[in-house]
């Protein structure tokens, strides 16, 4: 009885070490062959970049990335998916010099393929500070940070009810947001986004304390909270303030509602209630403490 034992469990052990061995060649030959171990990568294996597209060649399906060490070149998988902030389902003629985009790609052998472009808006949000219509180019203030932007042919000032507008509607003091293009580290205007909410009428309380005006039309009236940034726009100039309108003052508000809190971030005065001009206002300001 034991004997058989011994030569029931020695028959189990080699039967177990053939089955190894045979797993084992099999596993060499698939990735020998490029088999399923080599060809089906999973998302987790592919890695991602972000930076600016410097070149595309379609017919050599090349592209050329640049991120802030280094411009680097990368292939293009067949297919290659494309996606765009106004187009989900975009081709490789879409992307222009100057998009900022995401790519996804996977390396082998030193060899980088993009399988996924995902394009993002580069986007700048501040107050207009210079306006140059012949030349088509404008500036950006935000806090410390000035950026001049070339407009493009195509450009629009789009509003915030949809209406597109020519360039030429921009106003000096507008809060704007400027999507824009970066081929060879120049600002190249795409859109022009003005997206603030109108009011004029005619300022009825002045409180420097709290940073709040009051103004009224016909119909209705309005208080209006001042924000951090908002421009005073005088005889079409931003060197304009709070203490330069008096009560009586026809003026026009460009503010943003937040849940109910009217901010302003720019006021324009339109007509003064009694004199009118330069003289006005210097007279004004040289009564400022």
């Amino acid at each position: 009885m034991n004997e058989r034992n011994c030569m029931k469990s020695h028959s189990t052990r080699s039967l177990t070490t053939l089955l190894l061995v045979a797993g084992i060649a099999l596993s060499h030959s698939l990735m020998a062959d490029g088999g399923t171990e080599s060809t089906h990568r999973t998302d987790a294996e592919r890695e991602d970049r972000s930076g600016t597209l410097r070149t595309l060649n379609a017919a050599e399906r090349t592209l050329r990335l640049k991120t802030f060490w280094k411009t680097r070149t990368y292939s293009l998988g067949e297919p290659c998916q494309v996606t765009m902030e106004d187009k989900p389902r975009a081709t490789l003629a879409d992307l222009q010099p100057g998009h900022e985009i995401r790519i996804l790609y996977k390396e082998h052998d030193g060899v980088r393929v993009v399988t996924e472009i995902i394009q993002v808006d580069r986007e700048f949000t501040g107050h207009v500070a210079e306006i140059d219509f012949t030349n088509r180019t404008f500036k950006v203030e935000r806090g410390w940070t000035t950026r001049e932007f070339n407009v493009l042919p195509d450009c629009k000032l789009v509003l915030r009810d949809g209406t597109k507008q020519p360039f030429t509607a921009l106003e000096i003091g507008e809060r704007v947001t400027v999507t824009y293009l970066t081929p060879d580290d120049t600002h190249l205007a795409q859109t022009i986004d003005q997206r603030s909410l109108e009011f004029e009428g005619r300022v009825e309380m002045l409180d420097a304390r709290t940073g709040t005006v009051r103004a009224g039309s016909l119909l209705v009236d309005r208080t209006f909270r001042l924000g951090d940034d908002c421009q005073f726009v005088i005889n079409g100039s931003l060197d304009g303030e709070l203490a330069d309108l008096r009560m009586g003052d026809q003026v026009t508000f460009h503010y943003e509602n937040v849940d109910g809190v009217l901010i302003a971030n720019r006021i324009e005065l339109e007509t003064a209630a009694e004199e009118t001009g330069t003289a006005r206002l210097s007279s004004r300001r040289s009564q400022s403490p």
